[in-house]
């Protein structure tokens, strides 16, 4: 899950659920306002860093 990936510093619950990660990473997840699927936004250091977090978020949100 998104727990294994970083230590979650802060979550941010204003347009979707954006978690705020250490070494200044953070994942988004909201639902689409036009379609019916939830859209997954990340940040972090590396490439290979922002696609664990994207695989993480779709596991959290396919688990729904």
């Amino acid at each position: 899950g998104l727990g294994d990936v970083y230590k979650r510093q802060d979550v941010d619950r204003r347009d979707g659920m954006k978690f705020y990660l250490e070494g200044d990473a953070w994942v988004m997840m909201r639902p689409s306002g036009t379609e019916p699927l939830v859209r997954i936004y990340a940040e972090a250091a590396t490439t290979d860093e922002v696609n664990e977090l994207l695989d993480a978020a779709e596991a959290v949100v396919t688990s729904l």
